[in-house]
């Protein structure tokens, strides 16, 4: 859930620690505020830490760490 108060033009995430920011989850479509997306990727279920990084309309980026997701399954962004 985008809730930046900007659109997500970009977001990426990794295991929580890794350097490798991976590929664009959205793809090519902007996400913009208030919007959600839905997204899956794989790891072992062993895996629960992630970070994410999202590049906002303008260029900034802000990021998310150690979101555990074994106990969320909704990554809301909120503004830093």
């Amino acid at each position: 859930v985008n809730n930046t108060g900007r659109t997500v033009t970009r977001l990426a995430n990794s295991a929580a620690g890794e350097d490798d920011w991976g590929i664009d989850m959205l793809g090519m479509q902007p996400l913009p505020n208030g919007e959600t997306a839905q997204t899956s990727f794989g790891r072992g279920s062993d895996q629960c830490l992630w970070d994410f990084r999202a590049t906002l309309e303008g260029g900034e980026t802000r990021e998310w760490r150690g979101v555990n997701l074994c106990e969320v399954s909704t990554v809301t962004l909120t503004p830093a």
